[in-house]
Parts: structure tokens; C-alpha cells; sequence
């Protein structure tokens, strides 16, 4: 699990690096008329996004560095898929 969560974080810094340097070669304007009070909010809003993204590849490696790593117990992955499973054949 704190692999797929490492590779998740590798992968989203290089779309991310990708993307800006997709935006500087077609030479898209950082702020479109923006007012201060926008880009402000538009940064907060960022700023909190990023947070988000963050977190669960922290607590992974906080988790894969302190070997606290819960065990993957299958029975539990399966009843959990299976009640899923249930829950969207009684929405259908």
C-alpha cells in the first residue's frame, strides 16, 4: 500500500512539472484580469487542494517508516467489496 501511495506522488509531481511546462511553452497567461481578492482566494484554494493530496501520502510514510504497517487481512477487503457490491445493486 505505501508503494502505490509512493508512486501516486511520483506520478502527480510529473503531471504536475508537465503541466507547467506545457502552459509556459504555449505561453497561457499565469492570471486572467484577476483582482487581488481573487487571487487570493484562488491561492487558499490551491493551497487547500494541495493539503488534501498530501496528506495520505504523509501518513503512509509516517506508517512505512515506523513498520506499523496494518496487515491486509483479505476477509475484510472482500466484505467490504461485496457490501459495495449490495449497495449499488439496490440503487439500480
Amino acid at each position: 500500500m505505501a508503494a502505490a501511495g509512493y508512486l501516486f506522488a511520483i506520478n502527480a509531481y510529473f503531471i504536475l512539472m508537465t503541466s507547467v511546462v506545457v502552459l509556459a511553452l504555449l505561453q497561457v497567461p499565469k492570471s486572467a484580469g484577476l483582482t487581488v481578492k481573487q487571487w487570493r482566494k484562488t491561492r487558499i484554494r490551491m493551497t487547500i487542494n494541495a493539503i488534501i493530496v498530501a496528506l495520505p501520502v504523509v501518513a503512509l510514510l509516517v506508517l512505512r517508516l515506523t513498520n506499523h504497517q496494518p496487515e491486509f487481512d483479505v476477509g475484510r477487503a472482500k466484505d467490504a467489496a461485496m457490501s459495495i457490491y449490495q449497495a449499488i445493486d439496490r440503487l439500480l
